[in-house]
Protein backbone atom coordinates (compact mmCIF):
# COMPACT_ATOMS: atom_id res chain seq x y z
CA UNK A 1 0.00 0.00 0.00
CA UNK A 2 1.84 3.64 -1.08
CA UNK A 3 1.21 6.83 0.03
CA UNK A 4 -1.46 8.21 -1.93
CA UNK A 5 -2.01 5.52 -4.26
CA UNK A 6 0.35 3.59 -6.27
CA UNK A 7 4.05 5.06 -7.38
CA UNK A 8 3.92 6.43 -10.98
CA UNK A 9 7.25 5.35 -11.95
CA UNK A 10 8.26 1.33 -12.63
CA UNK A 11 12.06 2.42 -11.56
CA UNK A 12 14.29 5.06 -10.80
CA UNK A 13 17.89 4.50 -11.96
CA UNK A 14 20.85 6.53 -10.48
CA UNK A 15 24.03 7.08 -12.52
CA UNK A 16 27.26 8.85 -11.65
CA UNK A 17 28.38 11.41 -14.60
CA UNK A 18 30.83 13.45 -13.65
CA UNK A 19 31.32 15.58 -16.77
CA UNK A 20 28.92 18.26 -17.36
CA UNK A 21 28.87 18.12 -20.78
CA UNK A 22 27.90 14.19 -20.97
CA UNK A 23 24.51 15.34 -18.49
CA UNK A 24 23.87 18.13 -20.93
CA UNK A 25 24.00 15.96 -23.72
CA UNK A 26 22.00 12.64 -21.68
CA UNK A 27 19.33 15.33 -21.09
CA UNK A 28 19.44 16.78 -24.70
CA UNK A 29 18.79 12.61 -25.93
CA UNK A 30 16.03 11.93 -23.61
CA UNK A 31 18.80 9.24 -22.06
CA UNK A 32 18.31 10.75 -18.63
CA UNK A 33 15.47 12.61 -17.44
CA UNK A 34 16.92 15.01 -14.28
CA UNK A 35 20.66 16.15 -14.36
CA UNK A 36 22.10 18.39 -11.25
CA UNK A 37 24.17 21.32 -11.10
CA UNK A 38 25.37 21.92 -14.49
CA UNK A 39 26.79 25.26 -15.22
CA UNK A 40 25.41 28.77 -15.59
CA UNK A 41 26.06 28.54 -19.33
CA UNK A 42 24.74 25.84 -20.13
CA UNK A 43 21.56 25.99 -17.90
CA UNK A 44 20.87 29.15 -20.00
CA UNK A 45 21.12 27.53 -23.20
CA UNK A 46 19.30 24.61 -22.13
CA UNK A 47 16.63 27.00 -21.76
CA UNK A 48 15.92 27.48 -25.11
CA UNK A 49 14.78 23.88 -25.65
CA UNK A 50 11.30 23.88 -25.50
CA UNK A 51 11.15 20.16 -24.71
CA UNK A 52 13.29 20.51 -21.35
CA UNK A 53 11.93 22.46 -18.39
CA UNK A 54 14.29 24.13 -15.44
CA UNK A 55 13.67 23.48 -12.19
CA UNK A 56 15.71 26.51 -9.48
CA UNK A 57 15.31 27.10 -6.10
CA UNK A 58 17.95 27.85 -3.60
CA UNK A 59 20.32 25.58 -2.53
CA UNK A 60 22.65 25.71 0.09
CA UNK A 61 26.03 24.55 -2.00
CA UNK A 62 28.93 27.29 -1.56
CA UNK A 63 31.50 28.36 -3.58
CA UNK A 64 34.47 29.67 -1.81
CA UNK A 65 38.01 30.50 -2.12
CA UNK A 66 40.20 29.08 0.75
CA UNK A 67 44.30 30.24 1.43
CA UNK A 68 45.77 28.16 4.37
CA UNK A 69 45.60 30.62 7.54
CA UNK A 70 48.41 28.71 9.64
CA UNK A 71 51.21 30.24 6.79
CA UNK A 72 52.85 33.61 5.71
CA UNK A 73 51.24 35.74 4.56
CA UNK A 74 47.87 34.17 5.30
CA UNK A 75 48.08 34.34 8.33
CA UNK A 76 47.93 37.62 8.53
CA UNK A 77 44.15 39.16 9.33
CA UNK A 78 44.87 42.33 7.58
CA UNK A 79 46.01 40.22 4.35
CA UNK A 80 43.20 38.32 3.94
CA UNK A 81 40.89 40.94 4.41
CA UNK A 82 42.67 43.18 1.64
CA UNK A 83 42.28 40.05 -0.40
CA UNK A 84 38.47 40.33 0.39
CA UNK A 85 39.05 43.92 -0.74
CA UNK A 86 40.21 43.17 -3.81
CA UNK A 87 37.41 40.96 -5.46
CA UNK A 88 35.26 42.12 -7.69
CA UNK A 89 32.06 40.58 -6.52
CA UNK A 90 29.92 42.21 -8.86
CA UNK A 91 31.76 40.99 -11.96
CA UNK A 92 31.89 37.37 -11.03
CA UNK A 93 28.12 37.38 -9.99
CA UNK A 94 27.18 39.45 -13.10
CA UNK A 95 29.38 37.36 -15.60
CA UNK A 96 30.25 33.32 -13.95
CA UNK A 97 27.63 32.83 -11.21
CA UNK A 98 24.76 35.04 -13.36
CA UNK A 99 21.59 34.14 -11.99
CA UNK A 100 22.94 30.70 -10.25
CA UNK A 101 23.50 32.18 -6.91
CA UNK A 102 23.73 35.21 -4.82
CA UNK A 103 26.89 36.62 -2.98
CA UNK A 104 27.42 35.34 0.49
CA UNK A 105 27.05 36.67 3.78
CA UNK A 106 29.51 35.45 6.25
CA UNK A 107 30.71 31.58 6.31
CA UNK A 108 26.88 30.18 6.00
CA UNK A 109 24.38 30.49 3.17
CA UNK A 110 20.99 31.42 2.99
CA UNK A 111 18.45 28.69 4.50
CA UNK A 112 20.42 28.11 7.44
CA UNK A 113 19.08 28.59 10.82
CA UNK A 114 21.83 30.60 11.93
CA UNK A 115 22.44 32.63 8.65
CA UNK A 116 22.71 36.50 9.48
CA UNK A 117 22.01 38.74 7.12
CA UNK A 118 23.45 41.33 8.71
CA UNK A 119 27.15 40.24 8.51
CA UNK A 120 29.21 42.46 6.29
CA UNK A 121 29.45 41.95 2.99
CA UNK A 122 32.57 42.64 0.78
CA UNK A 123 32.76 45.15 -1.94
CA UNK A 124 35.66 45.67 -4.11
CA UNK A 125 38.23 48.42 -2.86
CA UNK A 126 41.14 48.10 -4.71
CA UNK A 127 42.68 51.17 -2.43
CA UNK A 128 42.33 50.32 0.68
CA UNK A 129 43.27 46.34 -0.55
CA UNK A 130 46.83 48.14 -0.94
CA UNK A 131 46.74 50.09 2.22
CA UNK A 132 46.11 46.86 4.05
CA UNK A 133 48.53 44.96 2.00
CA UNK A 134 51.11 47.98 3.11
CA UNK A 135 50.24 47.61 6.66
CA UNK A 136 50.59 44.49 6.42
CA UNK A 137 54.33 45.03 5.54
CA UNK A 138 53.78 43.80 1.59
CA UNK A 139 53.38 47.38 0.67
CA UNK A 140 54.79 45.69 -3.61
CA UNK A 141 52.09 42.51 -2.48
CA UNK A 142 53.67 39.18 -2.83
CA UNK A 143 53.78 36.07 -4.94
CA UNK A 144 51.73 32.92 -4.08
CA UNK A 145 50.29 29.54 -6.01
CA UNK A 146 46.70 28.59 -5.55
CA UNK A 147 45.47 25.17 -6.75
CA UNK A 148 41.96 24.45 -7.73
CA UNK A 149 40.06 21.76 -8.82
CA UNK A 150 38.40 20.75 -12.28
CA UNK A 151 34.76 21.51 -11.27
CA UNK A 152 31.83 23.84 -12.35
CA UNK A 153 33.21 27.78 -13.01
CA UNK A 154 36.14 27.39 -10.54
CA UNK A 155 38.76 27.94 -13.80
CA UNK A 156 36.44 30.99 -14.96
CA UNK A 157 36.56 32.21 -10.90
CA UNK A 158 40.26 31.65 -10.54
CA UNK A 159 40.84 33.41 -13.80
CA UNK A 160 39.28 36.36 -12.54
CA UNK A 161 40.83 35.77 -8.61
CA UNK A 162 44.03 35.92 -10.34
CA UNK A 163 43.75 39.40 -12.39
CA UNK A 164 41.96 41.19 -9.37
CA UNK A 165 44.68 40.41 -6.77
CA UNK A 166 47.30 41.27 -9.47
CA UNK A 167 45.47 44.49 -9.62
CA UNK A 168 46.52 44.92 -5.93
CA UNK A 169 50.34 43.55 -6.33
CA UNK A 170 49.11 40.43 -5.62
CA UNK A 171 50.66 37.81 -8.25
CA UNK A 172 48.80 34.19 -7.90
CA UNK A 173 49.70 31.66 -9.89
CA UNK A 174 47.40 28.99 -10.88
CA UNK A 175 47.28 25.14 -11.07
CA UNK A 176 44.61 22.94 -11.99
CA UNK A 177 44.51 19.71 -10.05
CA UNK A 178 42.34 16.96 -9.92
CA UNK A 179 40.18 16.60 -6.79
CA UNK A 180 42.15 14.10 -5.35
CA UNK A 181 45.07 15.60 -5.53
CA UNK A 182 43.61 19.15 -3.91
CA UNK A 183 42.39 17.19 -0.71
CA UNK A 184 45.77 15.47 -0.53
CA UNK A 185 46.94 18.97 -0.66
CA UNK A 186 44.80 20.29 2.06
CA UNK A 187 45.47 17.55 4.32
CA UNK A 188 48.92 18.11 3.60
CA UNK A 189 48.97 21.30 4.24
Amino acid sequence: EYWKGPAKLDQIIFRLVEEDATKRLMLERGEAHVVHTLPTDMVEALRENPDIAIAEKPGIETTYWAFNNQVEPFSDPLVRQALSYAVDYDALMANIVKDGGVQMRGPLPQGLPAFDDTVMQYTRDPDKAKALLAEAGHPDGFDTVTHYPVWRDLADIAIVLQANFADVGVNMELEEVPLGTLVELVVTG
